[in-house]
C-alpha cells in the first residue's frame, strides 16, 4: 500500500520504529528546587522543545489518569495561546497537535507494564530539537522503578538541582498553603506540619533521592546541581544546565533574564515556633547525611539548621 512519506511519523503506521525517539534528558525535581524555572527558560531555547504538558509524570503515575481528560485537548485561551507560540518558537499548531496525538494514544492503554514505545512518541514534536521529561515527582521514585525504565533513561542526561531540605520543606509547605492543596486547615501549626511531612517524605530527604536514583541509574550518570549556586549566579547555573544537556545558550530568546523567577515575591506562610523548631530537629540526621554527601554545600545547610 502508498505510503506518503510527507505525513508526520505520528500519523504513520504504528510500527514506525521509535526507539532512538524520546527524551534526551530528564529533570527529577526535586519539588520546590527550582523545577518551574528551569522549565520557563528552557522553553526560550530555539534549539530546546518541551512538551505542552509540562509535568508529565508517567514514571510514577503512568497516563490512564489523563484518559478523557481536557488536558489532553488543544485550548485557545491567551494564557494557552502564548505558552504554545512561546514553546513552539511561532505559529505553527502541528507540534501540539503531534503531542496530544500520542498523548491521548498512551492514556488508551494499560499502564501496567509501562508502554515506552507510546511514551517516547511523546516526544517526537521536538523534530530533532533537544527534549525532555521535568517532573519533579521522579525524586519519589524507588530503585526498582528507575531500573524498570532503564531503556529511556540510559540514553538520557538525568539531573537534579539539590536545595537546603529544611528550605526546600518550608517552601513547599507554603506553596501547599497558598494551593490549600490539603484543603482549609492552620498550615503553620504543629500538628499540621507534621503531616505535611510524613505525606511528603519521599520528597523531603534529599540524601535518600540522591542514593536511590544513583542505584537505579549509576553514580556517575544523576548531575547534582546546586540551588545555592542558582539563586547566587542563575546564569552560570542556567548555562551549566545547557551545557549539560547540549543546548546553546546563544540559540537563547532574549526576552528576559535567567535572573527572572516568576515565583519570587510568593507569600510566605507563617509557621509557629514550635513547628520551626520541630522540623529543625526532625531533619537533623539528614542534615549531616548530606554534609557528608554534598561536602562545604552540606555544612552550610547543618550550620544554618545548628540546634541550640
Amino acid at each position: 500500500m502508498y505510503q506518503d512519506n510527507r505525513l508526520p511519523r505520528l500519523l504513520r503506521s504504528p510500527e514506525t520504529n521509535s526507539s532512538e525517539v524520546g527524551p534526551n534528558f530528564f529533570c527529577i525535581g526535586p519539588g520546590n528546587s527550582g523545577t518551574t524555572w528551569i522549565a520557563d527558560h528552557l522553553k526560550l531555547q530555539r534549539d530546546v522543545w518541551l512538551t505542552p504538558i509540562q509535568e508529565l509524570g508517567y514514571l510514577n503515575a503512568g497516563f490512564e489518569r489523563y484518559r478523557g481528560s481536557s488536558d489532553l485537548q488543544m485550548h485557545w485561551d491567551w494564557w494557552s495561546v502564548t505558552k504554545r507560540i512561546v514553546r513552539n518558537k511561532g505559529l505553527s499548531l502541528t507540534p501540539d497537535r503531534q503531542f496530544f496525538a500520542a498523548a491521548r494514544d498512551l492514556a488508551s492503554v494499560p499502564d501496567n507494564p509501562p508502554d515506552l514505545r507510546r511514551y517516547r512518541r511523546l516526544f517526537e514534536p521536538a523534530a530533532g530539537r533537544i527534549t525532555g521529561d521535568i517532573t519533579p515527582n521522579y525524586a519519589d521514585l524507588d530503585v526498582s522503578r528507575i531500573q524498570q525504565f532503564a531503556p529511556v533513561l540510559e540514553k538520557a542526561k538525568v539531573f537534579m538541582i539539590a536545595r537546603d531540605p529544611v528550605e526546600r520543606f518550608w517552601s513547599a509547605l507554603s506553596m501547599f498553603w497558598r494551593d490549600r492543596v490539603y484543603g482549609e486547615g492552620d498550615y503553620g501549626s504543629l500538628d499540621f506540619v507534621k503531616m505535611v511531612l510524613e505525606h511528603q517524605a519521599k520528597q523531603s530527604f534529599l540524601s535518600r533521592i540522591v542514593t536511590r536514583w544513583q542505584s537505579g541509574i549509576g553514580t556517575d550518570r544523576l548531575k547534582i546541581l546546586m540551588f545555592d549556586d542558582l539563586a547566587a549566579s542563575p546564569e552560570q547555573t542556567y548555562r551549566d544546565i545547557l551545557r549539560y544537556i547540549g543546548a546553546d545558550y546563544r540559540k537563547r530568546i532574549p526576552i528576559v533574564s535567567p535572573a527572572y523567577n516568576r515565583k519570587a515575591g510568593s507569600k510566605k506562610l507563617h509557621v509557629s515556633p514550635e513547628a520551626r523548631a520541630w522540623v529543625s530537629e526532625k531533619f537533623q540526621t539528614e542534615l549531616h547525611a548530606c554534609a557528608e554527601m554534598f561536602g562545604a554545600q552540606g555544612k552550610v545547610w547543618l550550620q544554618r539548621h545548628r540546634l541550640c
